[in-house]
């Protein structure tokens, strides 16, 4: 039903969203927007650390802006005690986050400066998946490999000055493990905030983002780097509770951004994410979940935003995670450690609004510690994250007035097969070189194309198939068709044997859009219908 108050007012109550925790006491969780700032706004850098106001510097930012502005301290005042808690005052949104009844709900949407009522409902959701035995020493060399990321090393990146902040379920014996020991021996966890409980220690409940933080700074057991950013600096905010699924995370998650951007974080990495109500794909479209709204908000003001796509990919396709929907966020899909192919269970894009998702993609099954000692497996774009947030931290400790914008061009460009793109790669698997130096274009055709009637022959070069060592488990052969308005709707990716020499599927020729074949380096694209009509590009850049 809808409560209409004056012009002012829209308060949308959806069926479902009692919380489990309040249901005997009528309680639920709510956002309520406020229509301004006050009369007489006044623009303060109060609560910003000098490493905000020294990036916001560097990127040609000026130091506040009207997101930084306080709540008007008279409307929190008066909604205070006609509700049960306020819990957090959200500059961002201009919105407190409360825990009330609908009977206070329903009184407060009268209020002249209440602009918007909004229910927290949605679901968490731990970007991870169940690990298979490997070995260790050799999945780490492929992870690494996919990635070139030994590159770094020798340029002499290490993300050293940059500081990243973590958002996560927790970060048990991550003081204690050897291979995090060198983060906190240089006292580079600058600081640590538990949303859930109200305190500092994050160190307990769950080692999911022990694992996060170690894709980016641990060591294995020779001092061989798990990721490449080993340097970084960090923020540390628990915000979930991996048993539970509960509203209340999505508030932790908001108000743990505004502190993570006030601390100073320069990227912010977030391995989890959330669904809408009832699994509703249209509300995943970049800007309307609450959540949505911050990360945005945090990107325009020059933070990084980094988010796995999720893990139902082999559940339920064209299905993400939030915040991995919003345009400006790099979004992370996963890939297996060996070759340059989609994992089974990593989401799948794009966004309800059609735009490409993932951005890039990273190993999703690595080399990840076990509790108290020892090291293991781990599986989750959860993990892929964290590897593209230690390469962007070595991008900005190279080029630190970088707005995020352009960092995410660079990782586009990075990607293995760019400029092609698909909905499960994005485009591609970051590569570390790329990031710096952009790769040349492959002149050299690796197959050739010839139509019979509705049918195309992509005939592969044999001197490219007989090289063994640079595809050992067979290259990957993929094409896609973009239509005018720019979405995608048809793209495959198939295995070829190293015995193979030709492949061929139908298209129907009436068609219009753009055809575009990849294959080892080698992009060939051909325009069927008006050029002049085709936007070639599309959504695939917004």
């Amino acid at each position: 039903m809808t409560i209409k108050g004056n012009l002012h007012i829209r308060l949308t109550i959806l069926t479902g969203f009692l919380l489990l925790f309040s249901t005997l006491r009528g309680q639920s969780l709510y956002l309520i927007s406020f229509c301004d700032k006050g009369p007489t706004p006044v623009l303060t850098i109060e609560g910003l650390s000098p490493h905000t106001l020294a990036r916001r510097a560097k990127q040609g930012l000026p130091p506040t802006d009207f997101y930084d502005l306080p709540l008007y301290p008279p409307y929190v005042q008066l909604i205070q005690p006609q509700v049960d808690s306020v819990r957090y005052t959200l500059r961002w949104l201009n919105a407190v986050s409360v825990l009330a009844t609908p009977d206070q709900i329903q009184e407060i949407s009268s209020y002249p400066f209440v602009s918007e009522i909004t229910p927290l409902q949605q679901s968490l959701l731990i970007s991870e998946s169940s690990p298979q035995e490997r070995n260790i020493d050799t999945l780490l060399w492929m992870q690494r490999n996919l990635m070139q990321l030994d590159t770094l090393q020798g340029m002499g990146l290490t993300g050293e000055g940059v500081r990243i902040a973590i958002l996560d379920v927790g970060f048990e014996y991550a003081d204690k493990h050897t291979g995090l020991a060198e983060v906190f021996e240089e006292a580079r966890i600058l600081k640590t905030r538990d949303f859930y409980d109200g305190d500092k220690n994050v160190y307990h409940h769950d080692i999911h983002g022990t694992n996060v933080l170690a894709c980016i700074a641990g060591k294995f057991r020779d001092g061989q780097w798990l990721g490449c950013a080993p340097k970084a600096e960090f923020l540390l905010a628990r915000t979930e509770h991996k048993a539970k699924e509960k509203p209340v995370e999505e508030d932790h998650w908001m108000a743990a951004v505004e502190w993570a951007y006030n601390e100073g974080a320069d990227i912010l990495n977030t391995s989890i994410g959330f669904v809408a109500q009832n699994n509703a794909f249209e509300l995943l479209d970049g800007k309307t979940l609450p959540v949505c709204k911050a990360a945005q908000i945090a990107v325009d003001k020059g933070m990084i935003v980094i988010s796995a796509m999720g893990n139902q990919g082999d559940r339920k396709k064209d299905y993400l995670n939030a915040p991995s929907d919003v345009p400006g966020v790099l979004s992370v899909g996963g890939s297996y450690p060996m070759i340059h192919e989609s994992i089974k269970f990593s989401s799948v894009g794009p966004n309800a609004a059609g735009i490409l998702k993932p951005d890039i993609s990273a190993p999703a099954f690595v080399v990840g510690l076990k509790k108290k000692e020892g090291y293991g497996e781990v599986a989750g774009t959860s993990y892929a994250t964290p590897m593209i947030a230690g390469l962007v931290a070595c991008l900005l400790q190279k080029e630190d007035s970088l707005h995020p914008s352009q960092v995410s061009e660079h990782l586009r460009k990075s990607g293995h097969f760019y400029p092609y793109f698909d909905y499960e790669l994005g485009f591609g698997i970051a590569q570390a070189p790329q990031l710096f130096e952009e790769a040349p274009m492959c002149l050299d055709t690796t197959f050739d194309v010839r139509h019979v009637g509705d049918t195309i022959f992509v005939t592969f070069d044999e001197e490219t198939m007989l090289d063994t060592l640079a595809h050992p488990y067979g290259p990957n052969l993929h094409f896609h068709f973009q239509e005018p308005e720019g979405n995608l709707i048809a793209y495959k990716s198939f295995r070829m044997t190293n015995e193979d020499r030709e492949y061929y599927f139908l298209l129907r020729r009436y068609i219009k859009g753009v055809l575009r074949i990849w294959f080892q380096g080698y992009l060939y694209e051909e325009i069927y219908g008006d050029p002049a009509s085709l936007q070639k590009n599309g959504k695939q850049g917004q």
